[in-house]
C-alpha cells in the first residue's frame, strides 16, 4: 500500500513505547509504517496563492546561472568640461569606519572596483531612522556648473488679461529675448520651454 501527500494538514499523535506495549498487550491492532521522502518530486508553485497570481514572474525552466556579459558604460560629458576638484576634508572616525566598511562590502560583492579619476563627487553619510548610516553622493557640485543666472517675472497689464493663452505664451518668448538679449550675444545657448504649443518655435 502506498500513500502520497503534500504538507501536513493535521497534527499527528505520538505515544510512548510503554503505552504502545500496553495497547498491544490488551489486543489493539498495530501496523508497521515506514515513511520515505521521494527526492525526485519536483517543486511546484501550485497551491501558493501569491505565486499562482503572479505566475508570469517565475521561470518555467532555469538550467543554470546566466552568462556574464561585459557591460561597457560611459557617461557623455560636455565638450571642454573641466573636472570638478574639491579639497579633501576630514571625517569623523565613526563615519570614516562606516565608509570603509561599506566600500569594502561593495568591492567584495563586485558592484564597484578600485579606480582613480579626476572626476568625483563629494560623499556624505546620512543617518537613517534605525541609527545606521547610508552613503549618499552630493550632486550639488555638479549642478553649480549650469546654475540659473537670471530670473524674470512680471504681472499682466490690464489689456493683457484679455489675451488668449496662446498669445500670452508667445509674449513670454518675446519678453525673455528682450530682457536677456545680452546673455545670448556670442554664446551658444539652449532655450527650454514646457509649453507644448510653443515647441515648434524651437525645432
Amino acid at each position: 500500500m502506498e500513500f502520497a501527500g503534500g504538507r501536513l494538514t493535521s497534527r499527528s499523535t505520538v505515544i510512548s513505547a510503554i503505552q504502545a506495549k500496553k495497547d498491544l498487550a490488551s489486543g489493539a491492532d498495530a501496523y508497521l509504517v515506514q515513511v520515505v521522502s521521494d527526492p525526485s518530486e519536483t517543486k511546484s508553485i501550485a497551491g501558493i496563492l501569491v505565486a499562482e497570481e503572479f505566475s508570469y514572474a517565475f521561470a518555467v525552466d532555469l538550467p543554470g546561472l546566466l552568462p556574464i556579459h561585459d557591460v561597457k558604460f560611459t557617461i557623455d560629458l560636455e565638450p571642454r568640461a573641466a573636472p570638478i576638484h574639491k579639497a579633501p576634508y576630514r571625517m569623523a572616525p565613526a563615519e570614516l569606519k562606516e565608509l570603509k566598511a561599506q566600500l569594502h562590502e561593495l568591492v567584495g560583492k563586485g558592484f564597484i572596483q578600485p579606480s582613480s579619476s579626476p572626476w568625483g563627487a563629494p560623499m556624505q553619510l546620512v543617518k537613517k531612522k534605525d541609527g545606521t548610516l547610508r552613503m549618499c553622493i552630493d550632486y550639488r557640485e555638479f549642478k553649480k556648473e549650469g546654475r540659473v543666472v537670471a530670473y524674470a517675472s512680471r504681472q499682466l497689464r490690464d489689456h493683457e488679461s484679455n489675451y488668449h493663452t496662446h498669445d500670452l505664451e508667445l509674449a513670454v518668448v518675446v519678453f525673455a529675448l528682450k530682457i536677456w538679449r545680452h546673455y545670448l550675444y556670442g554664446e551658444a545657448c539652449e532655450v527650454y520651454n514646457n509649453h507644448k504649443s510653443l515647441k515648434h518655435l524651437f525645432t
